[in-house]
């Protein structure tokens, strides 16, 4: 992978494994759109488009060749960069187990919720349409009161079902709005109730969405298409420092709105 530019970096392969490593254990943690999509790919950095499987017809009814486009996404492609000490770095040559990558750390968050706000929100620039696309049409009032609160997930069973979308199903909601309907929770534990409700889905708790949230597990109804997947690359020296970057290319597909239901708290 030459665009990265490892090999022309002052980074020892030990450095790198450390930086790898770390980057790796953030985006566990702050990738919250990928738990609930089909990741596809990653197809590689020269992949600039999916297709579609659509077709625009461009010639006309009499035309004795019939031609037309075939309709593909395009690609997003993020870069984020970040610093890093080489006298820093170079402690974990003389053996110290923990330096200081909190500058990596932030490039990471900013990375995960770019590509949350893809997945969730949309991002309109590069015609990506996200889950709150549907917002209006597809959406349960609901409640932080109990009864209120699971009425709303039956009632979305129900609308699941009329629509012919099996389950299981994933519950993904605002972290605040869960703990407020946990208090308000005559049963205990709650979410127990609830994982009955989903047929043996489950909850994610996230800070990327104010409200709810439910998706089909059932798969191929939420694309989340990789060119390059994750990667960490060189960019230069800049006397004591390091500059490096963050970069993926990616783009995002909603296949069957059915299969998602907003509640609105």
């Amino acid at each position: 992978m030459d665009f990265l530019r490892r090999n022309i970096s002052p980074l020892t392969a030990k450095q790198w494994e450390e930086i790898d490593k770390r980057a790796k254990e953030v985006f566990s943690t702050q990738l919250h759109g990928r738990a609930v999509v089909d990741v596809v790919g990653p197809f590689g950095w020269e992949y600039a488009a999916h297709p579609t499987g659509e077709i625009e017809l461009l010639s006309k009814e009499d035309d004795a060749v019939k031609f037309g486009l075939r309709k593909a996404l395009p690609l997003v492609e993020l870069k984020s960069y970040f610093y890093l000490d080489l006298n820093e770095l170079d402690k974990l040559e003389r053996g110290q187990p923990a330096i200081d990558l909190s500058a990596l750390e932030e490039a990471v968050r900013n990375v995960a919720v770019f590509e949350d706000g893809a997945i969730f929100e949309g991002c309109e620039q590069s015609g990506i349409k996200g889950f709150l696309a549907y917002k209006e049409e597809r959406s349960i009032p609901s409640s932080t009161t109990e009864e209120e609160f699971l009425e709303s997930l039956y009632k979305a069973m129900a609308n699941f079902s009329l629509n012919g979308i099996s389950g299981p199903y994933t519950l993904v909601i605002n972290i605040d709005k869960w703990v407020e309907i946990v208090k308000a929770s005559k049963h205990y534990p709650i979410h127990k109730k609830v994982e009955d409700i989903l047929k043996g889905g489950k909850v994610l708790l996230t800070p990327r969405i104010s409200d709810g949230l439910l998706v089909s597990e059932r798969g191929g109804d939420f694309e989340l298409i990789l060119g390059q997947d994750l990667s960490i690359g060189y960019e230069a020296t800049e006397g004591s420092k390091v500059k490096l970057f963050i970069t993926e290319t990616f783009t995002f597909r909603i296949i069957t709105p059915e299969a998602l239901i907003h509640l609105k708290f």
